[in-house]
């Protein structure tokens, strides 16, 4: 009888090493990343901030885990850009909200997000980080790149208004104050 409780253990064992071991897939890995990250936006709204960064944390390390085990998956790039935006909004990080914009134009130079990419770094050295040297280069870097890109008229406007107030730009006062800025 010892004999067969110990070769039920063993058994039992193995077989529980063998299911921790497994490497999730591709889509249970994205389900997952995604499934944190919608329970921290919930958890943020009911007030609930150190649990929602809790998970926003987990969130981040399953979509870095993703990345770094699936390389070549399509969703690279949407992962990516995500970290990108959970950097910056759940952790206040534009640092490295940067770099992994610049990872995307660096590594998927042919994904669909490396335009916007591009965009970001310019948009983040600009509104949070206050660096308005690298900000202009970033911007004039896309214009020469993106010329006719949508984002290129922002890109544009965002030039012409670094390091200006919010309230020293003269289409904003006349909205602020009621009045149509278009008149006809």
């Amino acid at each position: 009888m010892k004999r067969f409780s110990a070769l039920l253990i063993f058994v039992f064992c193995g077989v529980l090493l063998m299911q921790c071991g497994q490497r999730l897939t591709e889509e249970q890995m994205f389900s997952k990343a995604l499934n944190y990250k919608e329970q921290a936006m919930a958890l943020e709204t009911e007030g609930l901030t150190d649990k929602a960064n809790d998970l926003y944390l987990k969130a981040i390390k399953s979509y870095e885990k993703f990345v770094k085990e699936y390389p070549q998956s399509d969703r690279c790039t949407d992962v990516l850009y995500e970290l990108g935006t959970l950097y910056l909004n759940s952790m206040q990080d534009p640092d490295k909200s940067i770099a992994v914009y610049q990872r995307i134009i660096d590594e998927y130079p042919d994904g669909k997000w490396v335009v916007q990419a591009h965009f970001m770094i310019g948009y983040r050295y600009a509104n949070d980080i206050k660096n308005f040297e690298k900000a202009r280069e970033s911007y004039t870097l896309f214009l020469q790149k993106y010329p006719d890109h949508e984002l290129a008229m922002s890109a544009k406007w965002e030039l012409e208004n670094l390091g200006k107030d919010i309230t020293d730009i003269d289409f904003l006062e006349g909205e602020a104050a009621g009045t149509n800025v278009n008149k006809n």
